[in-house]
């Protein structure tokens, strides 16, 4: 993320970055809330608590080889890395 506000900074000004980074974090913000959201239409609130405490523990919710968003996170990487 670094990188790519150094490079909208680096076209566009401080506008071009606050703006990656407005859009950035609201995306995050509305996915988290649309997320949470979710969970708890699923059950009681402690039930839900509990239940994505243990998916946390138990690696759901890392990013690793298997996982269906993989290979597009790896070629965010690969690009930012040059």
């Amino acid at each position: 993320m670094g990188q790519r506000l150094k490079e909208a900074e680096q076209s566009g000004g401080p506008a071009a970055k606050d703006a990656v980074l407005s859009t950035y974090t609201a995306a995050v913000r509305n996915n988290g809330a649309a997320t949470v959201a979710d969970f708890f239409r699923k059950g009681e609130k402690m039930e839900v608590c509990l239940r994505v405490i243990g998916l946390m523990d138990g690696g759901a919710f890392d990013i690793k080889p298997g996982t269906p968003m993989h290979p597009e996170l790896q070629a965010l990487v690969q690009y930012f890395e040059r």
